[in-house]
């Protein structure tokens, strides 16, 4: 990789780990793991949601993807479940924007 293109890749990383979205999200990772129970359950239910999304059954799919939404609604209930989801959800979004803004830049022939 170039010298410059290192040295930019450097200092947005380092931007986005001192961002406001980098610091909610590891406050509210760190407040999350101080219950170790319900921790456990959002990395569960994380790792089931990706599985279904790979699901090929749509029966499956839908069956699946209720109970979850009807999981994730009882856990949302308690206030660090759900900071933590939205400070999650906002980190992946500006990453996503970045990566985006980046195969953009040059053009990167990608499936839409």
């Amino acid at each position: 990789m170039e010298q410059i293109v290192r040295e930019a890749a450097s200092r947005l990383t380092q931007a986005l780990r001192e961002s406001n979205t980098s610091r909610q999200y590891k406050e509210s990772a760190e407040a999350l793991k101080a219950m170790p129970d319900v921790f456990q359950q959002v990395m569960e239910l994380r790792a089931r949601t990706i599985e279904i999304y790979q699901e090929n059954d749509p029966d499956v799919l839908l069956a699946d993807s209720d109970r979850l939404a009807r999981h994730y609604d009882e856990l949302q209930r308690i206030p660090e479940v759900s900071v933590f989801l939205e400070a999650e959800e906002e980190l992946v979004a500006t990453i996503q924007a970045i990566n985006s803004e980046l195969c953009h830049c040059v053009d990167l022939c990608l499936q839409e």
